[in-house]
C-alpha cells in the first residue's frame, strides 16, 4: 500500500532539418544541351552543405545550390532518363541533418540529316534534293537557299524546275531538322554546296 514511486528523465535535443526542393522540376534537353538546376533550401541555420547526385554518384566539385549540366562533357549521360539529386546537411548540428530533392532529366537524341542530290547543275535543269534523317521522332523541315528560308519548302524533299532553279554561280543549300516528338525540340541541320553553270 506505500506505493513507491521513482522516476529519471532524458533531455532529448531535436535538431532542425533543412527543407530542401529543386525549382526548375522535371527537365528535357538534347544530348548537345544545357541544363541549370537551382535548389531552394528553408531553414534555421542557414550555412549548408550541398551536394549533387546523378544517377547516384556525387558530380564533383558542385557544392552550392546552382548546378549547371552539360550533357556532352559528362560521360555517364546518354539518351535517355536520368535522376538529379540535391543533398543538403546541415552542419551546425550534431547530427548533420540532411534531406534531399530530386528531379528527373531526359536526354533525347539529335537527329543526323544528311542531303543527297547533286553538287553541280547547268542552267535549266530540274533537280529533287532529299533530307534523310537518321531516327525515330516525328519531324518538320525547312529548307534554306543561301541562309534564306525557302517558303512551303518544309517537306523532306526540295525540288527545283527550269524555271525556279537558282541563277548561274554558287549557292548553298540547306536543311533545318527539328524533332518534335519531345519537349526539347532536338534540332540539326545540313548543307550541299551547289553549283550552277552557265548553259
Amino acid at each position: 500500500t506505500a506505493h513507491c514511486t521513482s522516476s529519471a528523465s532524458l533531455l532529448l535535443e531535436v535538431y532542425d532539418t533543412p527543407e530542401v526542393s529543386i525549382n526548375e522540376g522535371d527537365q528535357a534537353i538534347c544530348e548537345d544541351g544545357t541544363v541549370t538546376y537551382t535548389a531552394t533550401v528553408i531553414g534555421s541555420s542557414g550555412t549548408y552543405n550541398h551536394k549533387w547526385y546523378i544517377d547516384g554518384t556525387e558530380i564533383p566539385g558542385e557544392t552550392t545550390t546552382t548546378l549547371n549540366l552539360d550533357a556532352t562533357a559528362i560521360s555517364s549521360l546518354g539518351v535517355g532518363t536520368h535522376t538529379v539529386v540535391i543533398e543538403v546537411t546541415d552542419p551546425s548540428s550534431p547530427l548533420s541533418c540532411s534531406e534531399t530533392a530530386s528531379v528527373q532529366l531526359t536526354i533525347n537524341d539529335v537527329p543526323e540529316v544528311t542531303i543527297t542530290g547533286p553538287s553541280e547543275l547547268c542552267e535549266g535543269s530540274s533537280v529533287t534534293y532529299t533530307a534523310n534523317v537518321t531516327g525515330s521522332g516525328s519531324y518538320t523541315y525547312q529548307w534554306q537557299l543561301d541562309g534564306v528560308d525557302i517558303p512551303g519548302a518544309t517537306g523532306s524533299t526540295l525540288s527545283y524546275d527550269a524555271s525556279s532553279l537558282p541563277s548561274v554561280g554558287s549557292h548553298t543549300i540547306s536543311v533545318i531538322v527539328v524533332d518534335n516528338s519531345s519537349t526539347a525540340h532536338c534540332t540539326s541541320s545540313a548543307s550541299l554546296l551547289l553549283e550552277v553553270y552557265d548553259t
